[in-house]
């Protein structure tokens, strides 16, 4: 047996990985739903792509994120659930440790269908983009992929959990994190609103056609997660199909240039305990409370490199009306879709105040949205304390 460590898997043996893979994978045919460590080799519990919507009413728990079957009964489990295994033979050991599994599960997800309960993902809008050249297009799409990964790797150096994915609309592009939880979608909160900050400061300094004009949608949801067959191996870039992209398309449709828009639905709270009582003792966390509790935590961007000079101050809200010194509404909205469906959603801002005391507004005031189609629901306006 050759190659890897306990911890590691070696680049030949990756390459091993997913040629065998692949083979089981066969072009997109089937959909990859577990493995296990095995004598000389590896088991791999699979099923044919036609057959996973049907196998997966049945047993919900074959989108698991966590493929891993160390566990025997639910490797039996997947079988009487109707999955096919087979035993690859590879040249060199795998280690049922945490780096190995993890780096395993890693690999494994090109050749499977994830499902995810809630997730954080956001959905920026080139506005007027079709009114501009292809040349102008592709330059505005770079430049927006520029400032996502940008973000990404500013989130990163600041402790966040971020690993970014991105999946084309044409004209803009979701953007989520593959990381899941309250910290990653914190994180990724905070890549969007970044992303929002470079744009705007590349074009209050220097305006051309070939940056984008941004509007943006950020919010939880319920989604499905997959790699898409490309030649003889999958894709390495993911795609979302689900709740979250249909609200966030809906929403996106209603928006104003340059506006920010956070829909209003409730994800459940994974991290319970830690020092944030507010947050982390709350079964659910809602949108006022995540955007309580990302600007309590926005100073760990301070630093942040942004044009010549850094991040000295962020500020967010959900905007409304204030209604002393000390306290102000946040307004919520509702969206009616062409089919009548009902997608509730706040208005935002992210604010920069950079080192060199330049001030980058994103995001629309209240009063610039005169123009806002949304119905206004004043009996769901949310209160809120000054902090």
């Amino acid at each position: 047996m050759s190659g890897s460590t306990n911890s590691e898997i070696s680049p030949e043996n990756r390459k091993e990985l997913y040629e065998k893979l692949g083979g089981v994978w066969d072009l997109g045919a089937n959909v990859l739903i577990g493995w296990r460590a095995a004598a000389g080799g590896i088991e791999l519990l699979y099923l044919p792509s036609l057959e996973l919507p049907i196998a997966a009413k049945r047993h919900r728990g074959l989108l698991e994120r966590n493929r891993h079957m160390g566990d025997s009964d639910r490797y039996s489990d997947f079988l009487n659930a109707g999955c096919s295994s087979i035993r690859i033979p590879l040249s060199f050991d795998i280690h049922e440790t945490e780096p190995f599994i993890l780096q395993m599960e890693a690999i494994l997800r090109y050749y499977t269908v994830t499902h995810s309960k809630s997730r954080a993902v956001a959905l920026f809008d080139i506005v007027q983009f079709s009114h501009h050249s292809a040349f102008v297009g592709i330059s505005q799409i770079n430049i927006l992929s520029f400032h996502a990964n940008l973000a990404a790797s500013h989130v990163t150096a600041a402790g966040l959990p971020i690993d970014l994915n991105m999946s084309t609309t044409g004209d803009g592009f979701y953007i989520w994190n593959r990381n899941e939880g309250l910290s990653a979608d914190l994180a990724l909160f905070y890549v969007t609103g970044l992303v929002l900050a470079y744009n705007q400061f590349a074009l209050d300094d220097q305006p051309h056609n070939t940056l984008p004009v941004l509007r943006c949608c950020f919010g939880f949801g319920e989604h499905y997660e997959y790699y898409q067959a490309s030649g003889t191996k999958p894709d390495s870039r993911g795609f979302i199909v689900g709740d979250i992209t249909i609200d966030l398309a809906r929403l996106i449709s209603t928006a104003l240039p340059k506006q920010l828009l956070i829909g209003s639905r409730i994800r459940p709270n994974d991290a319970p305990g830690g020092n944030d009582s507010n947050i982390h003792n709350a079964p659910r966390i809602d949108m006022p409370m995540f955007f309580n509790f990302a600007q309590k935590n926005a100073r760990v961007l301070n630093g942040s490199p942004i044009g010549k000079g850094s991040i000295a101050e962020v500020r967010m809200r959900l905007t409304g009306d204030a209604l002393s010194e000390q306290e102000y509404t946040m307004k919520k909205y509702d969206v009616i879709d062409k089919h009548g469906f009902s997608h509730r959603c706040f208005n935002a801002t992210f604010d920069v105040r950079d080192s060199l005391g330049h001030d980058i507004k994103t995001g629309l005031p209240t009063e610039s949205l005169i123009d806002f189609s949304a119905l206004h629901i004043e009996k769901e306006d949310v209160r809120m304390k000054v902090i």
